[in-house]
C-alpha cells in the first residue's frame, strides 16, 4: 500500500472508532430513556394500571367483589416491582452494549460480549416490529386501536432509533476491526 492509502485507511479506522464511541454513548442514554420512561408511566398511569389489573381478574372469571382495597394496593406494587426489575434488566443490557462500544471506540479491549447484547437488542427491536405487524390476535388490533397516535409514533421513533443504533455499532465494529488487522499487517511488512 502506498502512503497515501494507508492515511486513508487510517482515517476510515478513526472514523469506524468514533462512530463506536457515539453509537456506544446513544445506546446508554437510549437505555436510561427507555427505563425512566416506564417509570414514568407506572407511576403516573396508577389508575390506568388499576383498570388493566381489573380487567385481567373479570377476564380470568374472579369475582372482583372479593378484591379489597388493600389486596389492590399488594398486587398494584408486585407487578410495579416485577416491571421495574425489568426495566433494570433492559437498562443494564443496553449499558452494557453501550459501555462495550463506547471503550472499544476509545481503543480499550475488544469484547464480544456487547456484540452479543447488541445484536440481542437488535433482533428483540425487530421481533416486536413484527409482533406489531402481524398480532396474533383480533383483540390485539382493538388494543393497539385504543394507544393515542403520539405515544404510537413516539414509541415507533425510538425503536427505529433503536435499530439504527444497533446497526451502527455492529457495522462500525466490524469495519474497525477489518481495518486495524489490516492496517497492523500493513506495519509487520
Amino acid at each position: 500500500m502506498t502512503e497515501a492509502e494507508i492515511n486513508q485507511k487510517q482515517i476510515e479506522y478513526r472514523r469506524h472508532l468514533n462512530s463506536l464511541m457515539i453509537s456506544g454513548k446513544a445506546m446508554i442514554a437510549l437505555g436510561i430513556w427507555t427505563t425512566l420512561r416506564v417509570i414514568l408511566a407506572m407511576l403516573m398511569g396508577k389508575n390506568n394500571l388499576r383498570a388493566f389489573i381489573m380487567q385481567y381478574f373479570v377476564d380470568s372469571d374472579v369475582v372482583v367483589d372479593e378484591i379489597n382495597e388493600f389486596g389492590m394496593n399488594i398486587v398494584i406494587v408486585v407487578v410495579f416491582v416485577i416491571v421495574l426489575v425489568i426495566s433494570l434488566i433492559a437498562f443494564s443490557i443496553n449499558y452494557i452494549a453501550g459501555i462495550g462500544a463506547y471503550r472499544e471506540g476509545k481503543g480499550g479491549k475488544k469484547g464480544i460480549v456487547y456484540i452479543i447484547f447488541t445484536v440481542l437488542i437488535l433482533l428483540g427491536t425487530l421481533w416486536i416490529y413484527v409482533a406489531y405487524l402481524f398480532p396474533a390476535s383480533p383483540q390485539a388490533v382493538q388494543k393497539e386501536q385504543e394507544v393515542t397516535f403520539l405515544n404510537e409514533q413516539g414509541s415507533f421513533l425510538l425503536d427505529f432509533t433503536q435499530v439504527l443504533i444497533c446497526a451502527d455499532i455492529l457495522y462500525a465494529m466490524v469495519r474497525s476491526r477489518k481495518i486495524g488487522k489490516e492496517l497492523k499487517e500493513e506495519q509487520a511488512v
